[in-house]
């Protein structure tokens, strides 16, 4: 089994500190994580931070705005995401799993291209 949570992951950090870290991105949009639905350092609720950061960055008619919000979302690809799905992929690719290590491949892919843009 490979659990979609960066702190499943990432064993340098203690899960608190990588939840509380989420948490402080999210506040820069004035976003919260729903604990119903999911933790902060969850695939899902963090694919849908990246979105939200990448819609108001596209949306902002203020310059210095959409740079600060695309070093936000650089450091965030690298210090999360960029982090632990890499590893996460790799682990799925040992499972056999059908389907799943080929979309696993993809979003590793695909994030790397965000931070570089």
């Amino acid at each position: 089994m490979v659990p979609l949570f960066e702190s499943a992951h990432d064993k340098r950090h203690p899960a608190q500190e990588i939840a509380l870290e989420n948490t402080y991105f999210y506040d820069v949009l004035g976003l919260k994580s729903d604990p119903a639905t999911g933790v902060p350092d969850y695939l899902v609720t963090q694919l849908e931070f990246l979105a939200a950061l990448s819609f108001t960055q596209e949306n902002t008619a203020d310059d210095a705005t959409r740079v600060s919000l695309a070093r936000a979302k650089s450091e965030f690809l690298e210090r999360h995401l960029l982090n632990w799905v890499p590893v996460a992929s790799t682990k799925l690719k040992r499972t056999g799993a059908p389907g799943f290590p080929l979309l696993m491949d993809m979003l590793v892919r695909f994030l790397k291209k965000e931070r570089a843009v």
